[in-house]
């Protein structure tokens, strides 16, 4: 029975029966064979086991198929070929019987592994012979997958498959704006976050500030009423009458309120006001989300001490909102950064653009001109390693078709063909090119009868002078271009005489290489 191995990998050992039929191998969970690692193509290869032998095909996998470090389209594996597919490695045998060896292919006896050139024999013992392994490496069977490896097989599965569906549905171009608007959007949304976040910092700040002037200048204005106990001479206009004020308020040293007189004798039920009348110091603090207080002490000369002391309280409560953002504000705001956003989403969405179709547009240019007229193999200066690998690929493709080609048929000097045939043609008979419709060769009798000379060789039936006779050719080689095959019949009048004319088409190489007409008159022809 024929066994399939994997070596490496998180299913290091594991062992897979083979029966005859095809088996198509991969990351996949819907293949025949599940490979588990994120750089092993959903669909990597296919495995097609006939008796004894079995061939492996790659299926345009993204990191390509490889036997015994060769990379390969459709291939034939021999009992010991070592099979890669990118970085798992296995093999297929048969515990019974061996595989057939009628796969002739040439080896190459060093590998490249980055800049290090190593034997090739080397390099598969060192792999695959466990007593060559360094004795702590750990077993690969119990390779755990990283958390990288993890992230990268849940996008390759689950996340980019729909994104990839997008380039089958739209055109790039669109997608690639769609993901960029994404962005402006979610840039607009982000940046305006943090900048009303400052800008209700800022709002907070100068609110404090607006709030602890005012308690200072009711604490300077009112000094003077207060040291002389003059309670009514107390003036609290100018606090009440800025704006954001809630209530300003004078307390003497035990917490209650001196001024306004309305509110005279009254405790205030602000916890922040009699912790801060107990620490003697000036003080602000944020109330509620938009409300501030804050506190300054009034210091007057006490007759009994002989010195300053504190003898009352300026207090003002104070509202934010008289300078909070709006939403008027707001909104002009996230306009404004959604517009900065935009323009330079534009501008990165050309650039962007450019970028992913110069490399094509250069590759498609140079192998349009490779193919019209090979030179060389197409050259492209574009740093991005895949890139580098199609244009590899690529030229690789054009030397095959290259070698190919010289193995074919060359084409060869048809006008000694050509003149051959006119000449042992009874009647008037001359010789048409394909390519360009000029005459190859004529007989003596169809000379006559024309009036071509020596100088008529090479000459377009286009320039010919006789209208009729001009006419007539384009016709019968037209008709002849799209019947190849057939035999065209036309008819012309030439110095008083009807001739029947009979076209051929001859093939050369690849195509229509010459046209033969005779000229028949008709009494022969009756």
């Amino acid at each position: 029975m024929l066994v399939l191995k994997i070596h490496n990998g998180p299913q290091a050992g594991k062992e897979i029966p083979l029966q005859e039929g095809t088996y198509i191998v991969g990351r996949s969970e819907k293949t025949d064979i599940r490979i588990v690692s994120s750089q092993v193509s959903k669909q990597h290869a296919e495995i097609s086991i006939h008796g004894t032998r079995v061939f492996i095909k790659d299926l345009k996998s993204r990191n390509g198929t490889f036997i015994n470090g060769l990379q390969i389209r459709e291939e034939e594996v021999k009992p010991k070929d070592k099979i890669t597919l990118h970085d798992i490695v296995i093999t297929i045998k048969d515990n019974n019987s061996t595989l057939s060896t009628n796969r002739k292919t040439t080896q190459m006896p060093f590998i490249n592994q980055g800049n290090l050139a190593v034997d090739q024999n080397q390099y598969q013992e060192a792999l695959y012979n466990p007593s060559t392994q360094n004795e702590n490496s750990q077993p690969q069977a119990s390779k755990q997958l990283t958390v990288q490896e993890k992230i990268d097989h849940y996008l390759e599965s689950v996340m980019l498959p729909g994104v990839y569906k997008l380039t089958e549905w739209l055109d790039f171009k669109w997608v690639l704006g769609m993901f960029l608007g994404v962005l402006i959007l979610m840039v607009t949304v982000l940046s305006t976050i943090p900048a009303i976040s400052l800008l209700k910092a800022s709002v907070e700040k100068e609110s404090q500030r607006r709030a602890l002037t005012i308690a200072k200048n009711i604490a300077l204005v009112n000094k003077s009423p207060l040291s002389q106990g003059i309670y009514s001479a107390i003036n609290l206009s100018s606090a009440t009458s800025e704006a954001g004020v809630i209530e300003a308020l004078i307390i003497d040293t035990n917490g209650s309120i001196i001024a306004p007189s309305s509110k005279a004798g009254k405790h205030p039920n602000i916890p922040f006001l009699h912790s801060a009348r107990l620490g003697g110091k000036t003080a602000i603090k944020q109330i509620s989300s938009n409300e501030i207080g804050a506190i300054v002490p009034v210091s007057t000369y006490n007759s009994e001490t002989g010195s300053q002391s504190v003898s009352a309280y300026s207090f003002v409560h104070y509202d934010m909102g008289s300078i909070a953002i709006d939403d008027g504000r707001t909104l002009s705001l996230y306009i404004q950064i959604f517009f900065i956003s935009l323009i330079v989403g534009g501008v990165l969405f050309y650039f962007l653009y450019k970028l992913f179709e110069y490399p094509i547009a250069q590759v498609n240019s140079q192998l349009d001109k490779e193919l019209r007229n090979p030179m060389g193999n197409i050259n492209l200066k574009f740093n991005f390693s895949l890139v580098q690998k199609l244009i590899s690929n690529i030229n690789s493709a054009l030397t095959r078709s290259q070698a190919d080609e010289s193995q074919q048929v060359m084409n060869f000097d048809r006008s000694s063909e050509i003149n051959n045939l006119v000449q042992i043609i009874g009647f008037p008979a001359i010789g048409i090119l394909h390519h360009n419709h000029s005459v190859a060769a004529f007989n003596d009798v169809a000379g006559e009868i024309l009036g071509f000379s020596h100088d008529s060789l090479g000459q377009k039936i286009d320039s010919i002078g006789d209208q009729a006779l001009r006419l007539n050719l384009k016709d019968l080689i037209d008709q002849c271009t799209i019947n190849p095959s057939g035999l065209i019949n036309n008819q012309l009048e030439i110095a008083g005489a009807q001739y029947d004319l009979m076209a051929q088409s001859v093939y050369g190489t690849n195509d229509i290489e010459y046209f033969i007409v005779s000229f028949i008159p008709q009494e022969e022809s009756e």
